[in-house]
């Protein structure tokens, strides 16, 4: 391998002067990073479940600007702007490798479009799934071998927050995968003080409880204050193969918060039952509202699952660990057999 690797970083929503995990590897790892910004920065939570042609158009435009810099490697955050780096890498005829980072689709791809894609995507050396479960169904889907995606966790950095002057026992938010229903079926009548954050849609047709409050539109600084201030956070993800609810539940665990979770593709590769956290059953109301009561009517159990969160957030899911975590890819990536050595095995 070179003595020194070039990498860049392409992400739909970090300017080129911000921040990624990229500035938490080893900085003698012989590695240097550059960051090749988007246009207009568009933040991937609040985009439409489709990418629109104005976004594929902004897409390729980034994609070109970062392969244009003929670096060793390009790491492309989200599905749009891997297939797009391909794409280039292709038409190119480049030799730089391309990792896909946050290899996501949330509902998944299918028929005619998964088989074009998936064309493309096999020009990428890795793509880097959140959950274990989802490998198995995105290779079937672009027909790409297993052994071309693998797992690594996602991360949540540190969070500087004031919590909210307001109190609630119970809070649940986030849009993407929720079971709402399931949710607010669980804590009725159980006098609760009950917080939901959603997107009008997502609870459409819900009957809401009269003693949960539902609120939408608000700032990420708001829903930190708030989430940080309830004694409970609740992550009831509807039954799937696709992993939801991820970045809400790291955030409480960072926080130190207690958490009740659906037990799925996505919580399994970072909670624990009975350990740092509450898992039930998808659509099990009945065991939702009992993990639910437990935690607020055991105050020593509520701690030991808060703490233990933390620790496990500290240790596997920050920024230093993903920092850690990035380097590993890289060393597979470019055969940095010195850095591999010192490296646990991936996970695929």
């Amino acid at each position: 391998m070179k003595e020194e690797v070039s990498v860049v970083v392409v992400h739909p929503s970090i300017p080129a002067d911000g921040r990624w995990i990229d500035d938490f590897v080893d900085p003698a790892a012989p590695y240097r990073f550059v960051k090749v910004g988007a246009e207009e920065a568009v933040s991937w939570h609040r985009r439409g479940k489709t990418t629109n042609l104005a976004e594929w158009r902004r897409h390729f435009r980034q994609a070109r600007r970062a392969m244009n810099q003929r670096s060793d490697v390009v790491i492309a955050n989200f599905p749009p702007l891997t297939l797009a780096c391909c794409f280039w890498k292709a038409a190119m005829f480049s030799s730089t490798r391309v990792i896909g980072w946050s290899f996501n689709f949330g509902g998944g791809s299918k028929g005619r479009a998964a088989r074009v894609a998936g064309k493309l995507f096999k020009r990428a050396s890795l793509l880097i799934t959140h959950s274990r479960g989802e490998i198995p169904v995105y290779a079937k889907a672009f027909d790409l071998p297993e052994s071309r995606l693998t797992f690594v966790p996602c991360q949540r950095g540190t969070i500087n927050v004031e919590p909210s002057a307001e109190r609630f026992d119970v809070i649940a938010m986030g849009s993407a995968g929720r079971d709402y229903r399931s949710f607010c079926a669980a804590v009725e009548g159980t006098g609760l003080k009950t917080l939901l954050i959603a997107k009008p849609d997502v609870i459409q047709g819900i009957d809401i409880p009269a003693n949960v409050e539902v609120r939408n539109g608000l700032s990420m600084a708001e829903c930190l204050s708030l989430s940080s201030a309830a004694r409970v956070n609740v992550v009831p993800i509807a039954e799937t193969q696709n992993a939801a609810g991820q970045v809400t539940f790291l955030t409480a665990m960072a926080m130190g918060k207690a958490i009740v979770a659906t037990d799925c593709t996505g919580t399994r590769d970072y909670l624990t039952d009975g350990q740092d956290a509450l898992l039930v059953a998808p659509k099990d109301v009945a065991g939702l509202r009992n993990a639910i009561l437990s935690l607020m009517e055991d105050q020593e159990l509520c701690d030991k699952l808060a703490r233990a969160g933390y620790r496990r957030w500290q240790e596997n899911f920050s920024d230093e660990a993903a920092g850690k975590a990035l380097r590993e890819v890289l060393d597979r990536v470019t055969g940095n057999k010195q850095g591999a050595a010192s490296a646990p095995e991936m996970c695929h």
